[in-house]
Order: structure tokens, then sequence, then C-alpha cells
């Protein structure tokens, strides 16, 4: 398990050090993490992830999909959490405060946890369902293709991402392409299908509230500072349309 400087968490087989599952976690990045085994007597449903941020430590339950009700977060130090600790088999986690010179000892509510997990149903969330017609949508950018299934083509994801705003690189692809192929041991990501619960799954945890992500503006700005040239200056547009095509940046005439 690693964590990543956008709040995401990154799970690695350790035999292959290939990336087999990503979940966002929270909008800001974590200085420490550990997994918690907080019943030893049923690792399998109650195994968590506990992690600190820079005054606050919460858990996540594992393997987690990415929904919130998995996460619980309290803060702990105002003036800031120098370190945490988990106790295996036991419900308890210890955190010291960096500038209050107090020890906190913490009691985990499962209980509560328990009750949050089961209201977790992608379907319950109108918020998302209002993305089900891009879903859709996307099928049909090719004139002959007129029929609409209940599942896409994982490399379709990149098209429902920029249909939404988010401008993502090549690299963010391939490493999606690889994650999944993997995890479904597929060898063509042509090959792999996905739903719109699993596509809305992906969007969240892989690429929506990336603070790291670049907009537009800073994209289109980048490039022509590239291509800054006085009045009398020539561009060579062959060299332009490769630099847009390299940053994801496609116009329509």
């Amino acid at each position: 398990v690693c964590s990543i400087n956008n709040g995401r968490i990154k799970f690695f087989d350790i035999n292959s050090k290939k990336c087999r599952h990503t979940v966002q976690a929270l909008y800001s990045s974590f200085q420490q993490i550990k997994v918690w085994l907080n019943n030893c007597e049923d690792i399998v449903t109650r195994s968590y992830l506990a992690y600190r941020t820079l005054n606050k430590i919460g858990v996540m339950k594992l393997p987690g999909t990415g929904h919130p009700n998995e996460y619980d977060i309290i803060l702990a130090h105002p003036t800031g959490v120098r370190l945490f600790d988990v106790t295996s088999c036991h419900n308890l986690l210890i955190s010291c405060g960096e500038k209050d010179n107090c020890i906190f000892i913490w009691k985990f509510d499962m209980i509560s946890m328990e009750k949050h997990l089961e209201n977790k149903t992608l379907e319950s969330n109108l918020e998302l369902q209002k993305f089900e017609s891009l879903f859709y949508y996307i099928q049909l950018q090719d004139a002959s293709n007129l029929k609409i299934e209940q599942v896409i083509s994982l490399p379709l994801i990149t098209d429902f991402i920029r249909t939404l705003g988010i401008y993502i690189s090549e690299r963010q692809i391939q490493e999606l392409y690889d994650e999944q192929c993997f995890k479904k041991n597929i060898l063509d990501p042509y090959k792999i299908k996905i739903d719109f619960y699993e596509t809305i799954r992906i969007y969240y945890n892989h690429f929506a509230n990336n603070t790291l992500q670049t907009s537009i503006h800073d994209i289109l700005k980048s490039v022509f500072n590239e291509y800054k040239l006085s009045k009398n200056s020539k561009i060579n547009i062959h060299s332009l349309i490769q630099t847009l095509v390299r940053v994801n940046i496609f116009f329509f005439l």
C-alpha cells in the first residue's frame, strides 16, 4: 500500500510490483499510513487503513471502493499530529501532538462505521446519476454505431472523462490500462468491458477532484508560450499540432 500526494491510495502486488487498485481517500495528502487489523478473528472484513494528515487521524475500510462512507476522520491535534500508531487486534488508536505535548488514546466506533457501510450504494447518489446520459452518449460517437450497450470498452472512458472537462495525459491513461489489465487478468484493454457504475468508480478514484490536474487554460497557455514568436515569424504548424496532440487538446474544425 502506498499514498500519493493527491489523497489517493494505491495497492500494489508485492511479487509483480504492479498496481492492482486505486481509491480516492481524501483531498489532501497523507503524512503516515498503516494497515490496521482491528479484529484478528475476522481480518477479511475487519481490516482498515489508519492514516494521519497534518492535524487529523482517520480510518478507511479495506480494500475500499472509494465511497465516502468507507472513511472516518477526526481532528486529533489542532496544532498538528506528530505521529500515530495502531493496536493490532484491539479497537484503539494512539496519537501524539506536535506542540501540545499530549498523547491521546482513541476508541474506534465500529458500530457507527458499520451503519455507514450499510448505505454506500452508488445508485442512491443522485449527483452521480446525472452522468448516466454521458455514458450512453459516448457510445454514439461513431456514426456507424447506433446500438446502445450497458457496458463499454475500457478505452472509451477517456472520452467520458474529457466530456466532464478533465484533460488526462497519456501517462494517466496508460497507468489506468495497466492497472485494469492486471486486475482483471486481460492483456488487451479493448477487451475489458465496464458498466456505468464501474465507470463512475474509475472516474472518481482516478481522476475526479484531482488538485494536481492541469486546467485547459493552463495547458493552452503553456502550449502558446512554447510557440511565442515575433509577429513576422512563422510557426511550424506540424510541430504545433504534434504538441497539441501530446497534451491531449483536440480542435474540431
